[in-house]
C-alpha cells in the first residue's frame, strides 16, 4: 500500500526495567524488559499520553485509536482501547483492537493510513502497542526457543499534516498454510485461559513440524516472501535497497535475523539487533527501535527505514519510513 501524504507526527514509549537472561539464549538474546505487576494498559496509557503531549494538538482532532495486543491486556472480554479512550483520547474517537500478534503494528498502520486518507486533512490517528507477558501461563524465557519475551508499550500519532517522518508504504502477505505453526495440536476450544494450560509456542511449532506441516517447499516460499514483501514496500516507496539507512527488525534470535540480512543483502551494522537482543520480543519492538535510533542521533533528514516483521499466521510485513527532520523532543 502506497501511503501518499501520511506522516508520523509523534511517538511515545514505555520501557520497563531490563532484566538479564539467566542463561544466554542460543540465538544470542541476552535479556528482556520486565514490567512486573504493571498492567499492559497502564504502560499503553503512559506511552499514548507521551505521544499526544509531543504532538501538541487537541484530542478533538483524533479520529481513530488502534490498540495492538498479543497476550491478555486485562480481564477477558474487556476492550483495553476503551481504557485509553476514557483516560487519554475521549470517547468520540473510533477505537478498536488489533489481534495480529507481534506484527500488529503493520496491520494498524495500513488501517490507519486508509482511514486518514478518507478524512479531512487535519484529523489524526493513534496506534498503541502494549504487552506484559508476566503470567503463570507463559514463561518469557522458555516459551519459544532462542527468544526472550519482553514487556513495554509504544504509541504513534499519524496524520496528513507534515510531521518529523513520512510513512511511505506498508504491505503484508500471509503464508496461510503455516497457520498451524503457532497453534500446534491445541484444540480451538476451550482455550488455555479456561483449561489453565501454559502457552508454549515452541511446543506448538514442534507439533506442527512433526506432522509434516513445515515442508521444505514452504520454508523456501517463506524466505522468498520475506524478499517479495520487502521489495514491494520499497517499490511502493519509490526507493531501492541501496537507499535503506537502517533495517528495523523484530527482537529475535540471530538465526532469524540472518534470514533477512542474507535475503536482502544488508549488513548487521544497519540493524538495531545488538541493542534489541537485550530488550526482548514484543509487539513494541519496531517503534522502540525507532525511538532508540532517534534519541541516539543515528537518524538524519533524508534517511529511510525499512521496517520488517514476522508474526503468527504466518504473516510477513514491511513498511518504509522516511525521516524528514529531527523531532522537537530529541
Amino acid at each position: 500500500m502506497k501511503t501518499d501524504g501520511i506522516f508520523i507526527n509523534a511517538l511515545g514509549t514505555y520501557l520497563p526495567e531490563l532484566v538479564p537472561a539467566e542463561a544466554p539464549e542460543e540465538g544470542g538474546m541476552t535479556g528482556a524488559a520486565v514490567a512486573g505487576d504493571t498492567p499492559a494498559v497502564t504502560m499503553a496509557l503512559d506511552a499514548t499520553r507521551q505521544a499526544l503531549d509531543r504532538w501538541g494538538q487537541g484530542t478533538e482532532l483524533l479520529a481513530l485509536l488502534l490498540f495492538v495486543e498479543v497476550n491478555h491486556p486485562g480481564p477477558d472480554s474487556w476492550p483495553p482501547h476503551a481504557y485509553l479512550q476514557r483516560h487519554a483520547t475521549g470517547g468520540h474517537v473510533l477505537a478498536a483492537g488489533i489481534r495480529q500478534g507481534c506484527n500488529g503494528l503493520f496491520g494498524a498502520l495500513e488501517l490507519a493510513a486508509g482511514h486518514l486518507q478518507a478524512l479531512p486533512a487535519g484529523k489524526a490517528a493513534v496506534i498503541t502497542t502494549a504487552d506484559n507477558v508476566g503470567s503463570s501461563l507463559l514463561d518469557r524465557w522458555t516459551a519459544l526457543d532462542g527468544y526472550c519475551m519482553g514487556d513495554g508499550a509504544t504509541a504513534l500519532v499519524l496524520s496528513r499534516t507534515p510531521g518529523f517522518a513520512r510513512l511511505c508504504s506498508v504491505t503484508s502477505t500471509t503464508v496461510a498454510e503455516l497457520e498451524g505453526l503457532h497453534r500446534g495440536d491445541e484444540p480451538l476450544h476451550p482455550s488455555n485461559v479456561i483449561t489453565g494450560q501454559p502457552t508454549n509456542f515452541q511446543r506448538r511449532g514442534d507439533e506442527f513440524i512433526l506432522k509434516g506441516g513445515f515442508t521444505t517447499d514452504l520454508a523456501i516460499r517463506m524466505v522468498k516472501t520475506v524478499v517479495d514483501v520487502a521489495m514491494r514496500a520499497l517499490d511502493e516507496a519509490g526507493i531501492g535497497i541501496a537507499d535503506v539507512t537502517k533495517l528495523v527488525l523484530f527482537n529475535g534470535p540471530w538465526h532469524e535475523i540472518e534470514v533477512y540480512l542474507d535475503s536482502l543483502g544488508l549488513p548487521a551494522e544497519r540493524t538495531t539487533w545488538e541493542w534489541g537482543r537485550g530488550i526482548g520480543h514484543s509487539p513494541s519492538d519496531h517503534v522502540l527501535a525507532i525511538d532508540h535510533l532517534l534519541s541516539h542521533g543515528e537518524l538524519a533528514p533524508g534517511d529511510h527505514l525499512l521496517v520488517c516483521g514476522t508474526g503468527p499466521g504466518l504473516n510477513l510485513a514491511a513498511a518504509v519510513i522516511e525521516i524528514l527532520e529531527a523531532p522537537a523532543w530529541v
